[in-house]
């Protein structure tokens, strides 16, 4: 009867330790930074990184409204010699991104990559300017689905471990009314960027359990207490 119940509680800690479950939660930025010239909160503007909290103050600029607005930061590549402008966001720790909300400039493709270290980076998704619903202005596209602004071509397979992540325009070339490869006007804007995920676990930290589980753990041991008694009046 011993072996018997050693063998159940084993049985249940492992039922614990398997079916602990996570939802993807919003992911707050410990830094936001900005390579290249930019404008930020124009007509009003704010050269360098100080008004890039433009981006993550959770306020989306309105659809169809103007690319250059005290809500957007704004940027652009004409001719040689342009900047390359990239914006870094630092998540402060490591993270499995699912999904992502973003505004931008509609008639503009704008990269969105992941990195663990800030100097090798993946391919996340591409906010594409065949994408959404607006014919000029500011666009709000989201990879969730059921989301109003859902766009399935935005959605994307969950990222591996990420702590920064990064928005660029790759691509323009000064030529022509549209890029080459066709990445936009040249003119570009970013209103807001929010991301959805959840802690990554390495498996070095034991599963912490779900209350419930723990309930069920709990009310097994003492039923089996209770039988272990009765087997040995």
């Amino acid at each position: 009867m011993h072996k018997f119940l050693i063998g159940m509680v084993a049985g249940l800690l492992l039922i614990v330790g398997t079916n602990t479950t996570s939802n993807a939660t919003p992911i707050s930025f410990t830094d936001v930074s900005g390579t290249g010239t930019f404008f930020t909160g124009f007509p009003t503007e704010q050269i360098g990184n100080a008004g890039l909290g433009l981006l993550t103050d959770g306020i989306f600029p309105g659809e169809w409204s103007y690319w250059q607005s005290n809500q957007t930061v704004s940027f652009n590549q004409w001719g040689a010699g342009y900047d390359r402008e990239y914006f870094t966001f630092d998540m402060g720790s490591l993270f499995i991104v699912d999904d992502i909300n973003i505004s931008v400039d509609n008639n503009d493709s704008y990269t969105i990559e992941y990195s663990i270290d800030n100097a090798t980076w993946s391919d996340l998704t591409i906010a594409d300017l065949s994408y959404g619903e607006v014919g000029s202005g500011m666009d709000t596209l989201s990879s969730i689905s059921g989301n109003s602004e859902y766009v399935p071509e935005l959605d994307f397979a969950q990222s591996g471990p990420a702590r920064y992540l990064r928005i660029f325009v790759d691509g323009y070339q000064g030529v022509g009314p549209t890029s080459v490869p066709d990445v936009g006007d040249g003119a570009y804007a970013i209103g807001e960027f929010q991301v959805f995920g959840e802690a990554y676990d390495d498996g070095s930290a034991a599963p912490v359990p779900e209350p419930g589980t723990m309930l069920l753990f709990g009310t097994g041991l003492i039923g089996l207490a209770g039988i272990v008694r009765r087997k040995t009046k």
